[in-house]
């Protein structure tokens, strides 16, 4: 996050933060299906951790990317 948002301008920042706001939201509801108690202990504990983890990783990526392009076109 802070290397995607390190070398622009304030306006791209702004939006950047936007962006991370909205995609923190989507975190903090995304895999909560695992976690509700209907798929039982497995789903609790292993599947919803994997879940979120994975999305994780996904942003993670994907600020990279945008950090990539950042510096690239710099």
């Amino acid at each position: 996050w802070k290397g995607a948002k390190a070398s622009v301008d304030q306006q791209t920042q702004k939006d950047l933060l936007a962006e991370q706001r909205a995609w923190l939201k989507f975190r903090d509801s995304s895999c909560r299906f695992w976690g509700n108690g209907s798929y039982g202990r497995d789903g609790q504990v292993l599947y919803f951790i994997q879940c979120r983890a994975e999305i994780t990783k996904t942003r993670i990526s994907d600020l990279n990317k945008i950090s990539e392009f950042m510096r690239e076109h710099d």
